[in-house]
């Protein structure tokens, strides 16, 4: 006996790659933001022609990196007696 076996065909769906945005689990994004722009315009002054406006993700996970490098090595390099890290 000839069985037929009808399979349905899925239409393959192009897939385009979407940037996940990042979480921020220890800095506190706007206040993050908000340092910067103000340090730009303290470092930079009014002499320059175009000030800095926005802070881009990169930036901010740079510094969400950065945090955890630093509280990495001061927790290794912290002696392993008492309770309180300083």
């Amino acid at each position: 006996m000839n069985d037929i076996v009808m399979t349905e065909t899925v239409p393959t769906e192009i897939v385009t790659p979407v940037r996940a945005r990042a979480t921020f689990r220890l800095i506190c994004v706007s206040k993050c933001k908000k340092f910067a722009l103000e340090v730009s315009k303290a470092q930079l002054g009014p002499t320059r022609q175009k000030m800095f406006t926005r802070v881009s993700e990169d930036f901010l996970v740079a510094c969400e990196a950065n945090l955890k490098t630093f509280i990495h090595s001061r927790v290794r390099s912290h002696p392993s007696k008492g309770k309180t890290l300083t």
